[in-house]
């Protein structure tokens, strides 16, 4: 994740920073099939953006590995009739807790 984390980094980051602002990360994710709703978008800008509101590499790198890792936990646990999320709960934070 960190080699893709970097080539996505460098070339979203258009105003050659060295961070992303919430609208690079915007059009980053996008570029790479990361999906997400509004909310969710705006909280994870807010959890990993530093105080000055951008991203800074590292933790796009860390933002990209637990995303990545929580779509994969949930697509496995995925219901395909019901489109809905069903895992034991012990099971689901055994998994995301070494993200």
């Amino acid at each position: 994740a960190e080699y893709m984390g970097k080539s996505v980094f460098k070339k979203f980051d258009v105003d050659n920073s060295s961070t992303l602002s919430s609208a690079e990360l915007r059009t980053a994710f996008r570029a790479i099939g990361i999906v997400v709703s509004n909310s969710l978008f705006h909280s994870l800008a807010i959890r990993y953006a530093s105080k000055d509101g951008n991203i800074q590499f590292d933790d796009f790198v860390l933002l990209l590995v637990r995303l990545i890792t929580t779509f994969e936990i949930a697509k496995d646990n995925k219901d395909k009739r019901t489109n809905k999320i069903t895992t034991d709960f012990d099971d689901f934070l055994i998994k995301t807790m070494y993200m």
